[in-house]
């Protein structure tokens, strides 16, 4: 069975992950931040912002995943990064049902894309629904991955944010400093933030 003991963060929310990890990345993989406002055009293509390539490992920059985030945003991944994610699960034969549905939520609605020579990627009809974009969207670097948001939407949002921006920098602090307590028998030295759904 796989050993659940690690406790992740995901958003504002925290799920378990597994104990054991079993690769590492090929390359480090570089800080994406930033935001960037967009324009969908009539086909649902999105022009990946060029500082975004740039920190990407450009051997991996052609092919990525698209997968619906937990915020309900569309989370975007170079693939080898996110296939080096699942790799660190541990596979069952027989799995229990808490893990299936994880399974189920990560995998089943992640799709892969690619990028053509100018630096654009088709977003599936189905997740730009799910999503919620209109043709102005507003691309946001998230550390590993980025999030397409509807640009209102995220405008919203950024003035909340700041709004409360000492009250999220002190749960921050105190979440850091709760990732070395003890969980499930096991101490956990450092938190592990969740791409899409939990990894």
């Amino acid at each position: 069975m796989t050993k659940w003991s690690e406790v992740v963060r995901c958003g504002s929310q925290w799920e378990w992950s597994p104990a054991k990890w079993k690769t590492k990345l090929k390359s480090p993989l570089k800080l994406l931040y930033g935001n960037y406002e967009l324009t969908l055009d009539e086909k649902n293509r999105l022009l990946v912002p060029s500082d975004i390539r740039k920190a990407w490992n450009p051997d991996e920059v052609e092919s990525l995943v698209i997968v619906p985030g937990v915020n309900g945003k569309i989370w975007l991944y170079t693939a080898n990064f996110y296939e080096a994610m699942a790799q660190r699960m541990e596979s069952d034969f027989s799995p229990e049902a808490e893990e299936v549905e994880y399974d189920q939520l990560n995998f089943a609605t992640a799709q892969r894309v690619e990028m053509d020579k100018q630096g654009r990627i088709l977003i599936p009809e189905k997740l730009v629904k799910k999503g919620e974009l209109g043709r102005e969207v507003t691309v946001v670097g998230m550390r590993d991955h980025i999030e397409i948001w509807n640009r209102g939407e995220w405008a919203a949002r950024e003035e909340e944010l700041e709004k409360r921006r000492a009250e999220i920098a002190a749960r921050a602090k105190r979440n850091k400093l709760a990732g070395s307590a003890t969980v499930g028998g096991q101490t956990t030295g450092r938190e592990v933030i969740e791409g899409s759904q939990g990894r």
